[in-house]
Protein backbone atom coordinates (compact mmCIF):
# COMPACT_ATOMS: atom_id res chain seq x y z
CA UNK A 1 0.00 0.00 0.00
CA UNK A 2 0.84 3.67 -0.50
CA UNK A 3 1.17 6.00 2.13
CA UNK A 4 0.46 10.25 1.02
CA UNK A 5 0.98 13.14 2.92
CA UNK A 6 -2.13 14.94 2.97
CA UNK A 7 -1.76 18.46 3.22
CA UNK A 8 -4.36 21.43 3.96
CA UNK A 9 -4.21 24.78 2.24
CA UNK A 10 -5.90 27.76 3.99
CA UNK A 11 -8.30 29.93 2.60
CA UNK A 12 -9.00 32.54 5.30
CA UNK A 13 -8.88 36.18 4.00
CA UNK A 14 -6.07 36.94 6.88
CA UNK A 15 -3.68 34.37 4.75
CA UNK A 16 -4.40 35.81 1.31
CA UNK A 17 -1.42 35.89 -0.62
CA UNK A 18 -0.90 39.59 -2.18
CA UNK A 19 0.20 39.48 -5.52
CA UNK A 20 0.38 42.21 -7.54
CA UNK A 21 0.12 43.00 -10.58
CA UNK A 22 -2.33 39.84 -11.21
CA UNK A 23 -2.93 39.49 -14.08
CA UNK A 24 1.32 40.45 -15.17
CA UNK A 25 1.61 41.39 -18.54
CA UNK A 26 5.23 40.84 -18.37
CA UNK A 27 5.75 38.24 -16.33
CA UNK A 28 7.37 39.56 -13.24
CA UNK A 29 5.18 40.00 -10.02
CA UNK A 30 5.67 40.55 -6.06
CA UNK A 31 4.54 38.92 -3.36
CA UNK A 32 3.84 41.21 -0.46
CA UNK A 33 4.02 39.94 3.18
CA UNK A 34 6.58 37.67 2.98
CA UNK A 35 10.12 36.87 4.22
CA UNK A 36 11.63 34.32 1.96
CA UNK A 37 14.58 33.76 3.89
CA UNK A 38 11.80 31.15 6.13
CA UNK A 39 9.28 30.66 3.32
CA UNK A 40 9.28 28.69 0.01
CA UNK A 41 7.22 29.77 -2.86
CA UNK A 42 6.74 27.42 -5.38
CA UNK A 43 5.61 27.99 -8.87
CA UNK A 44 3.10 24.98 -10.32
CA UNK A 45 0.92 25.38 -13.73
CA UNK A 46 -2.41 24.58 -13.99
CA UNK A 47 -1.73 20.78 -13.54
CA UNK A 48 -0.65 21.52 -10.57
CA UNK A 49 3.03 20.31 -12.44
CA UNK A 50 6.02 21.89 -9.99
CA UNK A 51 7.96 24.77 -12.55
CA UNK A 52 10.80 26.10 -10.05
CA UNK A 53 10.98 27.43 -6.43
CA UNK A 54 11.98 30.11 -4.81
CA UNK A 55 13.57 30.15 -1.97
CA UNK A 56 15.84 33.01 0.47
CA UNK A 57 14.49 36.03 -2.25
CA UNK A 58 14.21 38.74 0.84
CA UNK A 59 11.11 40.52 2.13
CA UNK A 60 8.26 40.86 -0.60
CA UNK A 61 9.96 39.06 -3.14
CA UNK A 62 9.50 39.40 -7.14
CA UNK A 63 9.05 36.05 -8.80
CA UNK A 64 10.27 36.43 -12.46
CA UNK A 65 7.63 34.09 -14.95
CA UNK A 66 8.75 35.88 -18.13
CA UNK A 67 10.24 33.01 -19.77
CA UNK A 68 7.06 30.94 -18.99
CA UNK A 69 3.70 30.83 -21.29
CA UNK A 70 0.73 32.76 -21.14
CA UNK A 71 -1.39 30.96 -18.56
CA UNK A 72 -2.42 30.35 -15.22
CA UNK A 73 -0.15 29.24 -12.14
CA UNK A 74 -0.64 28.22 -8.69
CA UNK A 75 1.78 30.13 -5.89
CA UNK A 76 2.13 27.89 -2.84
CA UNK A 77 3.74 29.49 -0.26
CA UNK A 78 5.43 27.41 2.62
CA UNK A 79 6.21 28.82 6.07
CA UNK A 80 7.09 25.86 8.69
CA UNK A 81 3.59 23.94 8.93
CA UNK A 82 1.54 27.22 7.12
CA UNK A 83 0.49 26.94 3.73
CA UNK A 84 -1.19 29.20 1.66
CA UNK A 85 -1.84 29.33 -2.20
CA UNK A 86 -3.15 31.61 -4.74
CA UNK A 87 -3.34 31.84 -8.55
CA UNK A 88 -1.59 33.89 -10.94
CA UNK A 89 -2.68 35.28 -14.36
CA UNK A 90 0.24 35.34 -16.93
CA UNK A 91 -1.29 37.56 -20.12
CA UNK A 92 1.88 39.41 -21.87
CA UNK A 93 -0.58 39.24 -25.37
CA UNK A 94 -3.95 41.01 -25.05
CA UNK A 95 -6.52 38.76 -26.78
Amino acid sequence: STLSQVVAVSNSPENELAVYPNPTLDGVFTIQGIQLERDQVAVYDADMHLIRTHVGAGLDPVIHIEDLPDGTYILVVRSGDDIRATRVVKASRMR
